[in-house]
């Protein structure tokens, strides 16, 4: 049996399997058959696919525009992944034109292993940002990354949901204005909803041959009743 589940950022293992390295050594076994090394090889990449390194760099916005601050982000661990927070931290920042700039990092109070620090992009093109931790003798540095700075024009400017503009025309059309909490109502309401095209049509009733027939017979049925009583 095999059993796993997860712990802190990664996971742990438990492989209920005594002596497996017996069914590699079976008779019916080829020499040249790697079925054996290969469970073990992908085993152990499970297990350390999700584990995070110990110095990680985030970078919001992803995307940003010229003039805006980029603020990048910092996760420090010692050698057993235990937050320090009394490292040195900076990102070296290159420029699309290749000018370089050192953005230190500082520690964010009360966040162990967090550190930050912002800088503003003047130019359009792909920035690269190398970060380089030290404390005491051990230095680590993280995997480059990049961040593209374009214009992105005005789609992408106030693009957030302006609720009681939405609303206001919702009321003033006849609609109905949804929010992620109301919006599994939406079905129902477009199940049953009164907008759309309405066509009136009217006919007269001795038009209808079933009315017709419905009429003709009633007055046959009185006919054949009030003759059996004497009445017709």
């Amino acid at each position: 049996m095999l059993a796993y589940h997860r712990y802190g950022r990664g996971k742990a293992i438990a492989w209920q399997v005594q002596d497996s390295w017996l069914w590699q050594m079976h008779a019916s076994i080829p020499l040249e058959d790697q079925s054996h090394e290969t469970l073990w090889r992908q085993l152990l990449r499970w297990l350390l696919e999700d584990v995070p390194d110990r110095l990680e760099m985030g970078v919001a916005p992803e995307h940003p525009g010229p003039g805006q601050r980029v603020t990048v982000s910092a996760e420090l661990g010692d050698s057993s992944y235990l937050r320090v927070n009394d490292a040195s931290a900076a990102v070296r920042v290159t420029s699309p034109l290749g000018a370089m700039d050192t953005l230190p990092l500082d520690w964010v109070l009360g966040r162990d292993g967090t550190y930050t620090g912002s800088f503003i992009p003047r130019e359009e093109g792909v920035y690269r940002l190398d970060l380089v931790a030290v404390r005491g003798a051990d230095t680590l540095q993280a995997e480059p990354q990049f961040v593209m700075v374009a214009d992105r024009g005005l789609d992408f400017v106030n693009a957030e949901m302006r609720g009681p503009l939405l609303r206001r025309i919702a009321e003033e059309t006849g609609g109905r204005f949804y929010t992620p909490p109301t919006v599994a109502q939406l079905p129902d309401d477009a199940r049953f909803t009164e907008s759309g095209i309405t066509m009136t049509e009217v006919k007269d009733l001795w038009d209808m041959p079933v009315v017709f027939l419905v009429l003709m017979s009633l007055l046959g049925t009185e006919w054949v009743l009030r003759r059996r009583r004497g009445l017709a």
